[in-house]
């Protein structure tokens, strides 16, 4: 999957407009989707899915704000840094 192509789900969903808007989900509703509620289907959201105390910190670190930042900055994001275990296995 290609850079622009990172966020074309969500860019689809929150940019688009006809048909489809009444289908939309917000930028919370997605991140939610992809972390905590993922981890809650698997019956692990005591330790997966949210950064908390106790918790794996497992992550990826964009160049951007995924709720803040325009959708086309989003779609275009790059990525920074990613962290298994606590620990940065990667740094860009």
């Amino acid at each position: 999957m290609g850079q622009s192509d990172r966020f074309g789900l969500l860019h689809y969903k929150v940019h688009h407009t006809g048909a489809y808007l009444k289908e939309a989900i917000t930028r919370e509703q997605s991140l939610r989707a992809l972390t905590i509620n993922v981890a809650y289907a698997w019956h692990q959201e005591h330790r997966l899915g949210s950064i908390e105390f106790g918790k794996i910190a497992n992550m990826t670190v964009y160049d951007c704000d995924f709720l803040r930042d325009d959708i086309e900055k989003v779609a275009e994001a790059n990525l920074v840094a990613t962290i298994v275990d606590g620990e940065e296995v990667y740094k860009a």
